[in-house]
């Protein structure tokens, strides 16, 4: 072919270039038809056929004894290049998932087998995540809803953070809350608290909501409890079981455990003293002592006042006298080395702090 020179003597060729196989004519890039497979269009792309399938345990056996449930999720490549999974992931160890092929062509199609313990009562949400080399897809969340064998009516879940830590309020209400499946032409039936602890009190259910479930003749609803601690209670720590009852079968119950630490009504900060006698005089320290309840009038009790060498003043209370700072020092003159006591006590409830003073570097 004959070309135009150029005035460096180079040939050109405008209309028509040749570049590592790929003919560009005239600024349009034309791939022959052997490199076309090696370079997609499109990536390949892993869709669901199925959103979510339920699967019912039969209500003829008890649940324990039955089999497991098994569901089938069909998932379509509808991107021009395979996609391999990588990964199939349950979001609980009630399921197990398996797939086949792992590697799926455009246009062809995966089946994922899960297998799902059964449950007895309520239902429960269950999701396996696909995890491919895909850039449109890296990711596939297929979901089940398995339900248990009981028909309703019957108590289905029970939630509430009953976990005090710090100080607890009498004024501190929390909640806790009852789901309960329903017919719809029976009145509602909250179920009953239940607990071994003394420490918290229980108000009368509320029904909070009631819609309609998808079983027909069904309602969802769901009832909700305050919960208290009781002004009586006086230990430092505590652990229980609150309980409640299926209004259909007694020997149903949702299970909630409370625990906690509870502050004392009247407590110092530090909880113990050293003091380091030098010469019979030695350096003081303040100390915090917090009430629960008012204490403008604090009492400080010590030992005999021939043996006790410790010098205690109050130097001021804070807030609504709930906090009084106390200095805690030594006498003028020699002092003996050993562990002495001062007690703060809250005239008003009697409470009383013991606080451990022990003194070094005196005489022996």
């Amino acid at each position: 072919m004959k070309g135009n020179s150029s005035p460096a003597g180079t040939l050109i060729f405008p209309a028509m270039w040749a570049v590592a196989g790929v003919l560009i004519i005239a600024g349009s890039v034309v791939v022959p038809r052997c490199l076309r497979k090696a370079y997609p269009t499109e990536p390949g792309k892993l869709v669901a056929k199925q959103d979510m399938l339920t699967l019912q345990s039969p209500s003829e056996k008890p649940y324990r004894s039955m089999s497991l449930l098994h569901a089938t999720f069909e998932v379509t490549n509808v991107g021009g290049a395979p996609v391999r999974i990588l990964e199939a992931k349950s979001s609980c160890g009630c399921a197990t998932p398996d797939v086949h092929p792992t590697t799926i062509p455009p246009g062809g199609a995966g089946v994922v087998e899960v297998k799902a313990a059964p449950r007895g009562i309520g239902e429960r949400i269950v999701s396996v995540t696909l995890r491919t080399d895909s850039v449109a897809s890296p990711e596939v969340v297929l979901r089940m809803r398995v339900v248990g064998n009981r028909r309703p009516p019957y108590l289905s879940s029970v939630y509430g953070e009953l976990t005090y830590e710090g100080d607890i309020s009498v004024g501190e209400p929390r909640s806790i809350t009852a789901t309960t499946l329903e017919l719809a032409a029976t009145k509602p039936m909250p179920p009953r608290v239940e607990s071994d602890l003394q420490i918290l009190e229980f108000g009368p259910p509320t029904l909070l909501e009631e819609t309609a479930y998808d079983t027909p003749g069904v309602v969802l609803r769901r009832y909700s409890y305050e919960v208290k601690p009781a002004s009586s209670f006086r230990e430092n720590a505590f652990v229980g079981v609150v309980e409640l009852i299926d209004p259909w079968d007694p020997a149903h119950r949702e299970r909630l455990t409370a625990r906690g630490t509870v502050l004392p009504p009247l407590r110092a900060i530090p909880a113990r003293v050293v003091l380091h006698a030098k010469d019979g005089n030695g350096p003081s320290i303040k100390m915090l002592v917090v009430s629960k309840e008012p204490a403008p009038g604090l009492i400080v009790m010590k030992g005999e006042e021939s043996e006790n060498p410790l010098d205690v003043s109050q130097v001021k209370t804070l807030e609504d006298n709930r906090r009084s700072v106390f200095n805690i020092g030594l006498k003028s003159g020699p002092v003996r080395e050993g562990t002495y006591q001062v007690v703060v006590q809250n005239p008003s409830t009697a409470d009383r702090v013991v606080i451990p003073v022990s003194v070094v570097g005196g005489n022996p």
